[in-house]
């Protein structure tokens, strides 16, 4: 049992390795992604800032845009009046008498260009007009198209940001778990330490001097031969890491009995605080013994003698049993 006691030992403070080392990547990883979140949080920001200004930028070419519309529209209304202005001037005696007054053919001529020259510059002028107003039309749409993508952008980093917080909780949870799980740990190695002392001393104190009871041991479980979990490591199935298994899983019915190994002394009868639940320990002589755990009823008591195939207590699942 001493031995068995210092193999659990080990195995419990190699799983609390592992939730050490557990515990240092986690950190490491809660360490890295704050990290990631100071620079997403610095690169969301410098978007914003960036989709700021373009708005901003937006709203002055919109501006030019129906300045430009507004102009395109006065010019357009000024040409309509020139040109009736003109048209009724050429029906007139006053363009009639602006050509008369021409003081040759030559001078006719030019009066007339000149005319068609004020009509030509107006149309030229409501063109020009009309370029200046495409081109600010187009680059407010290319503008338009940047902001989009700005928006775009800034969504982007703030989903990135959300993911990063969502994983940050993740890992902090993961954490706190992997923290207190070697809390657990910790606590179980002190209590198997405790334990180890206690068995260590109550087994000196108890067993007898003599030499062994002799003969071979039957088996403990008439009703059932099948062993459910060997002696040695494995994957506990309630605390869930890799441990000592100190003894045989025997499966077995409810009440049903359990006999004495061989002959012997009752040196333990009662409730384990390790996890046996009710047990007995049976001494048998010559620094042997055997015990008998997670019982529904006990039969025997400290002091008694007890024969090979003795009735010693009841199948149950007492302790820390599935």
């Amino acid at each position: 049992k001493q031995e068995s006691i210092n193999k659990e030992l080990n195995s419990v403070q190699s799983s609390k390795k592992q939730a050490q080392e557990e515990k240092n990547r986690l950190q490491k990883d809660i360490n890295n992604i704050k990290s990631q979140l100071e620079l997403q949080n610095k690169t969301y920001e410098q978007l914003q800032e960036e989709l700021r200004l373009l708005n901003e930028e937006l709203e002055q070419y919109t501006a030019a845009v129906e300045e430009a519309e507004r102009k395109y529209s006065d010019q357009k209304d000024t040409l309509k009046t020139r040109l009736r202005v003109m048209y009724e001037n050429s029906q007139s005696s006053s363009m009639v008498n602006f050509l008369i007054q021409s003081k040759n053919i030559i001078d006719f001529f030019e009066r007339l260009e000149l005319v068609s020259m004020i009509s030509e510059r107006d149309s030229q002028l409501v063109e020009e007009l009309k370029i200046a107003k495409l081109d600010v039309e187009y680059k407010r749409q290319l503008k338009e198209e940047e902001t989009g993508n700005a928006r775009n952008k800034v969504a982007e980093a703030k989903n990135r940001l959300e993911e990063l917080s969502v994983s940050r909780a993740a890992l902090e949870g993961e954490y706190n778990r992997s923290l207190q799980k070697l809390r657990e740990l910790e606590k179980k190695e002190d209590q198997l330490l405790k334990e180890s002392e206690n068995i260590a001393k109550e087994i000196q104190r108890l067993q007898s001097s003599g030499s062994y009871a002799g003969g071979s041991m039957v088996w403990p479980y008439p009703g059932n031969k099948s062993i459910g979990s060997y002696f040695g490591m494995r994957y506990h199935p309630i605390l869930k890491v890799n441990r000592m298994h100190n003894g045989l899983d025997i499966g077995g019915r409810q009440g049903d009995t359990i006999v004495a190994a061989n002959k012997g002394t009752v040196i333990v009868a009662g409730w384990s605080s390790g996890g046996y639940g009710n047990y007995v320990i049976i001494d048998h002589g010559g620094g042997i013994s055997t015990l008998y755990g997670h019982a529904s009823q006990l039969l025997v008591k400290v002091g008694d003698k007890v024969e090979a195939g003795q009735a010693i207590a009841k199948v149950g699942s007492t302790g820390l049993s599935t």
